[in-house]
């Protein structure tokens, strides 16, 4: 796959008919902008009298990639046909740098405007905003060269703020970044999980088909720029998220009477889980450079006295973004 050019001010424009900038292009960029791309999008309100070509051009002098809201609104401008085939004549080295969405239209309709656009894959906001930014964002980072990677803009974010919401969110695109290639669930996708696994950020799932059995790997995040450790005891943010891991073993316990303490087999949560268990928690917690040799001591005695919980660090967190992004950027 080609690369796009990576020395631009923005990683994507978004382009948008007027109509469609409260429904689509401000969800939409903020939703690419929690997955940790550079969006620019006000100098790029579509209005009629505007020439499609110039707008689409200006975008992509400062920006890596285009995209472009296609809506019967988009329609309704009338652009010239010529203008509409030209937006690929833009894509002059073979890079897919024109990523179409379509927001209330299908093949159909597009087609009779334009057959080139309607053949092109594109992201559909029917799917939802965030899978559109999902699919979006996924399209450039795999353009994107070698040194500009998930792993270096999740550390960006950290060296930024110190937000575990803005982290969360960033996960919850990337969910690569903590399950691989298994299943993960987590609170954005899945409505009913802050009630099923109370204080869990993401819930990793590993299949085993040959025996029905579900095996589920707990991920929470604990704050960002703070130590993990005080003096020999955990921050009062690590230590709450060790209750609550705590409090869900004893209620998975009390759900499923043949779990056995040495992740024993348990009795389906569900028709569709097989045979679960639950196995280690992972804590993401502090940033590496906050924590001195005596903090690191204490990290290793407090979590020895533990069952079935690993804490790490917000940098090991970069780091599987790194390792997995090898695999991930191979397979998709």
């Amino acid at each position: 796959m080609a690369v796009a050019p990576p020395d631009k001010q923005w990683d994507v424009f978004l382009s948008h008919a007027e109509e469609d900038k409260e429904s689509v292009a401000i969800p939409l960029a903020a939703a690419l902008r929690r997955a940790g791309l550079r969006v620019w999008l006000d100098a790029h309100q579509l209005s009629v009298g505007d020439s499609l070509l110039e707008k689409i051009d200006e975008g992509l002098a400062a920006s890596r990639f285009g995209i472009v809201v296609l809506s019967e609104a988009f329609l309704s401008k009338h652009w010239p046909k010529r203008e509409l085939a030209g937006l690929f004549a833009l894509e002059s080295d073979g890079t897919n740098v024109i990523l179409p969405v379509w927001h209330g239209i299908d093949r159909a309709t597009l087609s009779q405007y334009s057959p080139i656009l309607a053949d092109r894959l594109a992201a559909n906001t029917n799917d939802g905003i965030r899978e559109a930014a999902n699919l979006l964002s996924t399209a450039v980072f795999k353009s994107s060269p070698k040194a500009d990677t998930v792993g270096r803009r999740l550390l960006e974010l950290l060296n930024s703020s110190c937000s575990r919401t803005k982290v969360r969110e960033f996960l919850e695109v990337h969910s690569w970044v903590v399950g691989g290639n298994n299943r993960v669930l987590d609170r954005g996708r899945f409505p009913e999980f802050s009630k099923e696994y109370p204080g869990v950020d993401f819930m990793v799932t590993e299949e085993e088909y040959s025996i029905q059995q579900t095996t589920y790997f707990p991920f929470m995040l604990a704050k960002v720029c703070d130590q993990a450790m005080i003096g020999a005891e955990p921050t009062p943010s690590v230590a709450s998220c060790v209750a609550k891991f705590q409090l869900l073993q004893r209620k998975w316990r009390k759900a499923h009477p043949r779990w056995r303490r040495a992740h024993g087999r348990l009795k389906s949560l569900g028709p569709e889980f097989g045979e679960d268990k639950l196995a280690m928690a992972t804590i993401i917690a502090g940033r590496r450079n906050a924590m001195n040799r005596a903090a690191m001591i204490s990290l290793r005695r407090y979590t020895a006295k533990l069952t079935d919980v690993s804490i790490r660090s917000y940098d090991w967190l970069v780091e599987e973004a790194v390792n997995n992004e090898i695999y991930y950027r191979a397979s998709n």
